[in-house]
């Protein structure tokens, strides 16, 4: 049987807006991306929220931790600064408080007493007189917080990376009460101050930012403030939202890589698997055509054991079944029927039918084994019935060693007119093939009783029949009928009589005219009356002739001179050149 293996031209050609392997691709693709897509979103949502907690947390603890060691730092400005009252020798304090730049003393009586340390002002660029300036610009502010509170101010200038402190203090001396104003460095608290991911800052109770590294973030989200009573601050700590959901957007960003790997990898893994699939079933779909076409023997390997291998195993199956029937029943006449070229109810049709029948093959089949007749047979039916479907004709039926074929019958009524004359030359056509391919197979043949050589005659007429199925007791058949058969079947008889192989009505000479060499033969008796009966020797139109060269190519092989010696251009050109090849 003919194996299928690759989609027919016409599935090649076809285009598909929405194929099926594209089909399977996208709908995996979308399933995998919607659920990773899904298991990255909720897997963000966590780590966030996670992120989030931890993150509250730690800024809690921090806090806690930088407020202590801010208040720790500045009780000890405080009690260097009261202790400062009682030393005599400054120097002696300065090398002792390297961190205080400078004291001012404020006394009951109003009177103001400046201190600086000469080593850090030198060191840190400040030009003399410059906390006395500071002093008397900023007095308003220094002053404007009455009561023994503890106060934090900025000053104007930096002292290295760090900014220069103010601290307002209430002291008691020999003489009363006393405001000391201590200008200190808190570039001890640095490391506090510039964690990485951690930013913490003081605050004064006027909002003025008196310890802080580098710019405060505006949109912090996550932050911890402890308020330091004794100094009239609070130390607040934050972090950023980026830093935070770093880790997560990170993680999130990864799982969109491995969702578009994965993506991609789905989607071609299901391509190429969808391929598979798509290349079965359009050799299924070809299979369906071929069999429509009435060509049912052929198969479609099965190389899987799924669903598909099953399938195709059954339609193998019903292929074989339909090729084991159309050998019980006409093929041509289905395949115009599924075509809606034929209909199954009866009709008027003009058409030319053609009858062969073998000279003596009751006397010769007596001689035969059974086996041997159905094999001769079979081969020479091979022969013919090749000659007929060359020309586009229907092989109606066998009736023994005869066969019934016919042409124009499943013409469109649009087409009748054309199909009369065309249906006519194919028939002659076909009958000449016959000739030459019954030379062909009688090579060789003759030498024993058993190998005998066959003669055959050939009747063609053309008229109108009637044309439908006849259906009785489940057995159906779709032919002809009409007085025309019983003519064709006389005009064979006339081919054994007359030494002519090809005898034709005169329609069908009237429908050839002058594209066939034929000699009129005495007439014969038919239905009461006298018909004209000719025989054809060749033929002669230039177009015709190519197209039997055209056909003679589509008969079983054999030797080119005896196609050559029994028709077309070295045919014979008359009847007694006819008559001697016989």
């Amino acid at each position: 049987m003919e194996s299928v293996n690759a989609p027919a031209c016409a599935l090649q050609e076809r285009m598909f807006f929405f194929p099926f392997a594209l089909k399977c691709a996208l709908v995996v693709s979308f399933l995998a991306a919607a659920a990773l897509s899904a298991i990255t979103i909720i897997s963000y949502l966590t780590m966030s929220r996670q992120a989030r907690a931890q993150a509250a947390r730690d800024v809690k603890s921090i806090n806690r931790t930088t407020a202590a060691v801010c208040e720790t730092f500045f009780d000890s400005v405080r009690a260097e600064s009261a202790a400062a009252m009682f030393v005599r020798n400054k120097e002696f304090f300065w090398q002792l408080n390297p961190h205080i730049a400078a004291l001012a003393v404020l006394n009951a009586s109003n009177e103001e007493y400046i201190y600086e340390n000469d080593t850090f002002m030198r060191t840190n660029q400040f030009n003399a007189g410059t906390v006395e300036q500071f002093i008397q610009t900023q007095r308003p502010v220094l002053y404007r917080i009455s009561g023994e509170e503890t106060v934090l101010f900025s000053t104007m200038k930096d002292a290295g990376d760090f900014p220069l402190l103010v601290m307002r203090s209430r002291s008691q001396a020999q003489n009363g009460a006393v405001y000391i104003f201590t200008f200190f460095s808190a570039e001890s608290l640095r490391d506090m101050f510039t964690s990485s991911d951690y930013v913490s800052y003081v605050t004064n109770d006027i909002d003025e930012d008196i310890l802080c590294t580098g710019r405060k973030n505006q949109q912090e989200i996550i932050s911890g403030k402890q308020y330091l009573s004794r100094y009239g601050c609070s130390a607040v700590t934050y972090i950023e939202t980026g830093i935070v959901l770093e880790n997560a957007v990170q993680t999130a960003l990864r799982n969109i890589y491995i969702i578009l790997i994965s993506w991609a990898s789905a989607a071609l893994t299901m391509l190429l698997f969808s391929f598979s699939i798509t290349r079965r079933l359009n050799s299924i779909n070809e299979m369906f055509q071929k069999i429509e076409e009435g060509v049912c023997d052929i198969s479609i390997p099965v190389t899987t054991h799924d669903e598909t291998g099953i399938l195709i195993k059954n339609i193998n199956d019903m292929a074989e079944s339909a090729g084991l029937f159309e050998r019980y029943s006409n093929r041509q006449e289905a395949v115009f029927a599924r075509q809606g070229i034929i209909s199954m109810e009866g009709m008027r049709k003009t058409a030319t039918v053609l009858f062969s029948d073998i000279y003596s093959f009751t006397e010769c089949s007596s001689k035969l084994k059974a086996e041997q007749i159905m094999t001769l047979l079979n081969d020479y039916m091979k022969y013919m019935t090749a000659c007929i479907t060359a020309t586009g004709g229907i092989v109606d039926k066998f009736i023994g060693d005869s066969i019934m074929a016919h042409w124009g019958a499943a013409e469109t009524a649009k087409a009748a007119a054309a199909a009369e004359t065309r249906g006519a030359l194919a028939a002659v056509r076909s009958a000449l093939l016959m000739r030459a391919a019954g030379r062909c197979f009688n090579e060789g043949r003759g030498t024993a009783f058993t190998n005998p050589a066959l003669a055959t005659g050939f009747g063609i007429t053309t008229g109108q029949f009637s044309a439908g199925l006849f259906n009785a007791g489940g057995h159906a058949e779709w032919t002809l009928t009409g007085s025309g058969l019983r003519l064709a079947d006389r005009l064979t008889a006339c081919a054994a009589k007359s030494g002519a192989d090809i005898i034709i009505s005169a329609e069908t000479r009237r429908l050839t005219g002058n594209c066939l060499i034929t000699e009129e033969l005495e007439s014969i008796t038919f239905n009461g009356h006298r018909e004209q009966v000719f025989a054809v020797i060749n033929i002669k139109d230039a177009n015709e002739m190519k197209k039997f060269s055209e056909e003679l190519e589509c008969i079983p092989s054999g030797s080119k001179e005896l196609y050559r010696r029994a028709a077309g251009p070295d045919g014979p050109k008359s009847l007694a050149a006819l008559r001697s090849l016989r």
